[in-house]
């Protein structure tokens, strides 16, 4: 959730009894300590306290090619000493980087220079769009891996390669029986209600939920974001590389764009978009926070939010409705 998941968003999560996370997004390194720092302070946390919440990295930005390799090791070094919870890595494009396995092991080596002992270390949470990628991360002996869906929003698998979350989730479940031993298993798309939590259950341990907290007051959307969240539908929505070619942020790989609610920009030729004028006009209309053509993340759950409630409330709305969609269940005779 670049964009939209910092410091505060984060720790109202938290304290509603949700595991969350900062994303570190295309921002300086400073930028992210400083989201970090939010949460900290948020949630009252002493200097050298652990923190209960994780930060998310987008590889491929600390890669060749489209991104900054000089960045990585900072990036890794704030991660391991801010005592987070967890690191969630996703989007590694640059086959010099070795993937997922170099990721992997780059954050375990580093955490050994460090002096950083393994029960200290973050949790690894590894973000893929298919199910040979699971097994792949599953393989490495990581803490978590999330399949993600199309329904998803912001960044994922287009259609050519990705599953609706269901399918892919439990295909995914299916494949984890054939291996010794699995890391937890979590579903990312379009989740954005405890019903909807309760349907992936039977086949993972739970889910990660990205568009229900959009309209809250702690994400860091601006208003016209939120207020055009909450009027918005999953039709409203599509998969797209239009944004990013307006915003130049095109190192994604293979495979890879990314859901929005449509708008002019989502309307218009790649040529045009990624043209000087194309990119000078969407940058206008980012220092103008004009939804007509900026980027507004959202997966196809979007309907279902439906104010803008603060983030712990949402959490708690998750919790009651799963509850009561399982007390539902166990009602029904066969």
């Amino acid at each position: 959730m670049a964009g939209a998941a910092g410091g505060q968003l984060a720790a109202a999560v938290t304290r509603g009894g949700g595991f969350a996370f900062v994303a570190g997004g295309h921002a300086p390194i400073t930028n992210l300590k400083s989201e970090i720092n939010k949460a900290r302070e948020s949630l009252q946390l002493k200097d050298g306290d652990p923190a209960p919440f994780g930060v998310g990295l987008m590889l491929w930005r600390l890669e060749a090619s489209h991104g900054n390799p000089d960045d990585a090791r900072p990036f890794l070094q704030l991660v391991l000493e801010s005592r987070l919870k967890a690191l969630w890595l996703s989007f590694s494009a640059s086959p010099e980087a070795g993937g997922v396995t170099g990721w992997v092991n780059r954050v375990r080596e580093m955490a050994k220079e460090l002096g950083i002992h393994e029960d200290e270390r973050p949790k690894l949470f590894v973000l893929v769009p298919t199910v040979k990628k699971a097994l792949e991360a599953a393989r490495l002996g990581v803490d978590v891996v999330v399949v993600q869906g199309t329904d998803s929003g912001g960044h994922g698998p287009d259609h050519i390669v990705g599953l609706p979350v269901h399918s892919l989730v439990e295909a995914t479940q299916a494949a984890f029986r054939t291996l010794p031993s699995s890391p937890l298993l979590l579903a990312a798309g379009g989740i954005t209600s405890g019903a909807q939590l309760v349907s992936i259950l039977p086949f993972a341990s739970g889910a990660v939920a990205g568009t229900a907290f959009l309209a809250t007051p702690e994400c860091l959307f601006n208003q016209a974001q939120k207020d055009l969240v909450v009027k918005s539908q999953a039709s409203d929505t599509l998969r797209a590389m239009a944004w990013d070619y307006a915003r130049n942020t095109l190192g994604w790989g293979e495979n890879v764009d990314g859901r929005g609610i449509q708008n002019k920009t989502s309307a218009s030729t790649e040529a045009s978009l990624s043209s000087p004028e194309g990119r000078a006009d969407y940058d206008k209309a980012v220092k103008a926070g004009d939804v007509s053509k900026i980027v507004t993340w959202s997966g196809t759950g979007v309907g279902q939010v439906v104010d803008g409630a603060g983030a712990d409330v949402i959490v708690r709305r998750f919790e009651m409705e799963a509850l009561a969609t399982l007390d539902l269940l166990g009602s029904v005779k066969a």
